[in-house]
């Protein structure tokens, strides 16, 4: 063969050889993309399947009332202002609440700092009897049932429910922390006799006083500020408060305001004392500090409303506050005397407001 025949043919297997070699890269790569694409399809199928069974958030509807929020009033010099938040998610500190009658059962409403919330608890005979019956921090619903003389609540720390007999028909719930242990004891004021009776969360004991005549209105707080609720009444035949103090065990009668006044004591000055406050059918709330021992004159609601004050602003400071029928609450801010009204309830509730912090 030919020197120049020989080249040719080592030059053409070269040739097929470099072919082969490409070829083969080619059909690497390809195979490669093939297989990632199968993967990937398959990754993402996977991800789909999966993602199609993930269960769905719920979101039940609210139970009626709907708040209508939230109406701040401002005073601007002379001048009275109105903003309007929309997305206002209501007060914090003592909750807005109340307990409505339906037919043959009641429910609680709460507008809590999450919108609203609410159970059905109690029959139309029981009184509702809220407190923080677990001492986790927060109020329990609770209702007094006198027919049976027993108190049902829920507790808050873990949703569960107890019954507890203690009381008679007639009796007064009157629920407070009188041991000084952090949780709301089980209380009654029973008017026949006029004789305390509660039943002490931290040992069980269950002592009783007899402290006040006949037309009075209990009253238990912490007067003295030593952590304990006092024993107390209001006397409007003779317009007085009279306490039991739990620091001294003594008698302590302060006389305070008219006899057609309304009891409506609370911590207003945030010094850890309950003060002596009253409401005059004309509007006027006369409150005595106990800080400085004096008196303080405000004007807010009507000779109609229902009164409930408490410390809706979370300042540790009771604020002015009534619950008109028609559902309307007005609250005057303590932190900066700014003017609250709100719409939550309807006409015939009971407005139980407390730190429910659901």
């Amino acid at each position: 063969m030919s020197r120049k025949k020989r080249q040719v043919e080592i030059e053409e297997k070269e040739s097929a050889a470099k072919a082969g070699k490409r070829f083969r890269r080619i059909a690497a790569v390809a195979a490669v993309l093939v297989i990632g694409v199968c993967l990937t399809a398959g990754v993402f199928a996977r991800w789909n399947s999966v993602a199609s069974v993930v269960p769905q958030p719920v979101h039940p509807a609210l139970p009626d009332p709907s708040p209508i929020l939230s109406k701040e009033l401002i005073y601007a010099g002379s001048r009275l202002l109105s903003v309007e938040d929309a997305g206002a998610q209501g007060l914090t500190g003592t909750d807005l609440a109340v307990w409505r009658l339906s037919g043959s059962a009641a429910n609680w409403y709460v507008l809590g700092s999450s919108g609203v919330v609410g159970a059905a608890w109690g029959l139309p005979d029981d009184k509702p009897a809220p407190g923080d019956f677990d001492g986790d921090g927060k109020t329990d619903f609770c209702v007094f049932r006198p027919s049976s003389g027993t108190w049902y609540f829920i507790r808050s720390t873990d949703g569960g429910y107890s019954g507890v007999a203690f009381g008679a028909t007639g009796d007064i719930p009157v629920p407070a922390d009188f041991d000084g242990d952090g949780r709301a004891d089980l209380a009654l004021y029973r008017p026949s006799n006029q004789t305390w009776y509660w039943i002490n969360s931290g040992d069980g004991a269950t002592p009783s006083s007899q402290f006040g005549t006949s037309g009075d209105v209990p009253i238990p707080s912490d007067y003295d500020g030593d952590g304990r609720a006092d024993i107390a009444v209001w006397r409007d035949s003779a317009a007085t408060f009279h306490i039991l103090q739990s620091a001294s065990n003594s008698l302590r009668s302060v006389a305070h305001g008219q006899s057609t006044d309304k009891p409506a004591v609370g911590d207003y000055d945030g010094d850890g004392k309950t003060d002596l406050a009253v409401f005059r059918t004309n509007g006027d709330w006369l409150i005595l500090e106990s800080a400085a021992n004096t008196v303080t004159v405000v004007n807010w609601g009507l000779s109609t409303d229902v009164l409930v004050p408490g410390d809706y602003d979370a300042d540790g400071k009771t604020d002015i506050a009534v619950w008109r029928n028609d559902g309307s609450w007005y609250i005057r801010h303590s932190h900066n005397n700014s003017l609250y009204s709100a719409v939550f309830g309807q006409a015939g509730d009971f407005p139980v407001p407390a730190p429910y912090r659901r």
